[in-house]
């Protein structure tokens, strides 16, 4: 009863679900999570909608798969193999399968049969909620890691308050500051979207909202976050050049540049950005040497398997490294999830060059794409990979279609309506019929 009333709720209420379940991700940590990870809340709320997109509750689509659903598929069997042939144990296939497919599959469902704009809504909302959150932690601390202690691992760096330029560094409920300003960027881009296609022009709600959440991204001083809005800033101006440089856009464009002056003229975020100071133009150098000793390392022969290891990948420098995530994930399933990476990034690329005149579906791609050239510098880290395939989810679903039969009942509804016009109009004819006959479109 309790599982019917679950799915029930899942198919009626299916925006509020997916909103709740992101939500609900983004202020109860999931490292540490008691008993497993797959049982955190925000985590079960993707997987039921996954599985009540599965079964059919969710309107039904045309089965359309996407050149990204190809990309998936292709990481997913990479990781299926490593797991069948032994190189990967069950509870690292069930984190993928759980944690990576299920958020995909129910963020591509949503957006496919619910609303195009369910899943920006719902990192929009995590956005809004975490700007006083956000707040409370720069004054006073992490409140989410007081509350919730099992979300602090030392041994992995998670939950362990940081410094930089002499500021503690914002991290939410993710534990890390990196991840957290990845899904910030992500939910400051989202809000900004869902501000341009407002169908209340008067209404400035989503843009307090986005400059809100650039606000708290910036308190994580990560250059990542700044990263993925350059370049979705970059994608969407280059492939919209004409339609933003007008005179109906200046104080939108005034907007950004006095945003763009008011950032680089914060200190900390002008050493940041810029390396401006010495301490952080060595630690640039030292970043940049060492993502190429790794690559290096990468590269030698025999060190990435075929199927991958269950061994800790080992950095350059003698720790456990963590700093890029098609290495990483080359290393723990082997070569095939990193095809299959590439292809999604190939797919994202087609994607936004495609849909350049949709806004909507642009600004979607775009930040995939930006998620994509970040993992250069991170691997998944906490709730940011379910975030991130929720995203990658959404992308391929702005493009499935309707099914085959609601445009047969379309074109069926539109003949019988044009029937009933023309029987009005000619009365019934001398054979007695109400109407003559006519023939259905399938259009």
């Amino acid at each position: 009863m309790l599982i019917a009333s679950v799915l029930w709720s899942a198919m009626r209420y299916s925006q509020i679900f997916l909103i709740a379940s992101v939500a609900i991700l983004t202020v109860i940590p999931i490292v540490g999570f008691p008993s497993k990870e797959q049982l955190h809340p925000g985590v079960v709320g993707l997987i039921i909608l996954a599985y009540a997109a599965l079964i059919g509750l969710l309107p039904r689509r045309r089965l359309h798969f996407t050149l990204i659903d190809v990309a998936a598929f292709v990481v997913f069997v990479g990781c299926l193999l490593s797991y069948a042939y032994g190189h990967q144990t069950k509870t690292d296939f069930d984190h993928v399968l759980f944690l990576w497919f299920c958020p995909y599959f129910a963020a591509r469902a949503i957006t496919g049969s619910c609303g195009r704009k369910a899943v920006l809504k719902a990192f929009a909302v995590a956005g809004a909620i975490a700007i006083p959150f956000g707040i409370i932690e720069v004054a006073y601390g992490n409140l989410f890691l007081k509350i919730f202690p099992f979300g602090s691992e030392a041994e992995k760096g998670l939950g362990v308050a940081k410094e930089r330029l002499g500021l503690t560094r914002a991290q939410g409920a993710l534990g890390q500051p990196i991840p957290y300003a990845m899904f910030l960027a992500i939910a400051a881009v989202a809000a900004l979207v869902l501000w341009t296609t407002r169908e209340d022009r008067r209404s400035n709600r989503w843009l307090y909202i986005a400059l809100g959440i650039v606000a708290i991204q910036a308190a994580t001083l990560a250059r990542t976050g700044w990263l993925m809005l350059a370049i979705v800033a970059g994608i969407v101006i280059l492939s919209r050049l004409k339609m933003i440089f007008n005179r109906s856009n200046r104080y939108l464009i005034a907007l950004v540049l006095v945003g763009t002056a008011i950032v680089l003229a914060v200190p900390q975020t002008n050493e940041l950005l810029l390396g401006s100071s010495g301490q952080e133009s060595l630690k640039l150098e030292a970043s940049a040497d060492y993502r190429s000793l790794l690559i290096k390392q990468a590269l030698e022969p025999g060190y990435i398997k075929p199927y991958g290891t269950t061994e800790s990948q080992i950095g350059p420098l003698g720790h456990k490294s963590i700093d890029d995530e098609y290495i990483h994930a080359a290393w723990t399933w082997g070569y095939l999830p990193l095809v299959g990476f590439a292809l999604m990034f190939l797919a994202f690329t087609r994607g936004a060059w495609r849909k350049r005149r949709d806004i909507v579906a642009l600004s979607v791609y775009a930040t995939c794409i930006a998620t994509m050239v970040a993992l250069v510098d991170v691997a998944f880290l906490s709730q940011q990979e379910v975030l991130i395939w929720l995203l990658w989810g959404c992308a391929s679903g702005l493009t499935v279609r309707p099914t085959a039969s609601r445009a047969l009942w379309r074109g069926t509804r539109r003949s019988l309506l044009a029937t009933s016009a023309v029987a009005a109009e000619h009365g019934p004819t001398d054979t007695g019929l109400a109407w003559p006959p006519v023939t259905l479109s399938h259009s």
